[in-house]
């Protein structure tokens, strides 16, 4: 019955030569052939269905802009992939990929980029062509279109490719619940981040580098194995919101009150014994 609603509204959206067609939680295991007509179609859900593959007649979709394929059950793309060279927002979370192919990295107009709950472990380095990337997401958690968006789980990336510091557009970058032991210097040249989370991972240190992401508002560094506080973190004067609960931290450096506008520091589960009286003059502090 529902690869007949698939039908029908694809039937439907040819019809009124509508550009947007939804085709999500219908249960799919495969795409009707029809779908692959609709070559002026620019947005398109398939969400939620279950899916183990995609034919390489979904490369004639070339006017795509969003594209959303997460939550199947994909454990690859097609070469063709790569022809939907228009593609500015694309979901792909919650499925089983283990690697991109090579021409994905074509994409170089994405805007957005959701892979986490994969089981990716490495990125390859032509991932610094997408210069348009503003959102990168690798891990657990997302906000997407001002709704938060909790994903199965991370990757399994145990490092970061240099490139990854050339999407200088970079705004949001997360990182989370992945098995990172330390992070490319080049992450430093993202001016434009400001928003970061690296959660759940290994990370006992952070570049110095770091400390040039003078945008930065949000990081997350919980869960990881730090024992002090990174002091790259000092100079980051526009953060507003900190998480290193779960760490190994003994005390705190005093420098701490020159983040002035500091409105939420999450501590729990350390090995604090006591916390510097001079954090009291964080006026912004909840």
């Amino acid at each position: 019955m529902s690869y007949e609603i698939a039908q029908q509204r694809i039937a439907e959206a040819r019809r009124t030569n509508s550009p947007r067609l939804n085709l999500s939680e219908l249960g799919l295991t495969e795409l009707p052939p029809e779908l692959f007509e609709l070559t002026n179609l620019r947005v398109l859900w398939l969400s939620e269905n279950q899916l183990t593959e995609l034919p390489p007649e979904f490369g004639a979709l070339r006017q795509l802009q969003r594209l959303r394929l997460n939550k199947n059950q994909l454990a690859a793309l097609p070469p063709e992939f790569g022809e939907l060279t228009e593609l500015r927002e694309l979901w792909l979370h919650d499925n089983q990929l283990e690697r991109l192919p090579d021409e994905f990295w074509q994409l170089i107009k994405l805007h957005t980029l959701v892979l986490g709950g994969n089981r990716l472990t490495d990125l390859p380095p032509n991932i610094g062509l997408l210069h348009e990337l503003c959102l990168l997401g690798l891990g657990r958690y997302l906000w997407l279109r001002g709704k938060f968006h909790l994903t199965s789980a991370g990757n399994q990336l145990t490092k970061i490719p240099i490139e990854l510091g050339q999407l200088s557009n970079l705004q949001e970058l997360r990182l989370d619940n992945n098995q990172l032991k330390e992070l490319p210097r080049e992450l430093g040249q993202l001016s434009n981040l400001w928003k970061v989370s690296l959660d759940h991972n290994q990370l006992t240190e952070l570049p110095h580098e770091l400390a040039q992401l003078i945008n930065l508002e949000y990081l997350r560094l919980d869960n990881n194995q730090f024992t002090e506080v990174p002091r790259e973190l000092i100079q980051l004067k526009n953060l507003r919101k900190v998480g290193l609960d779960h760490n190994q931290l003994t005390e705190l450096p005093r420098e701490l009150t020159h983040l002035t506008k500091l409105e939420f520091l999450r501590l729990d589960n350390n090995q604090l014994i006591q916390v510097p009286h001079e954090l009291a003059q964080l006026s912004n502090l909840q």
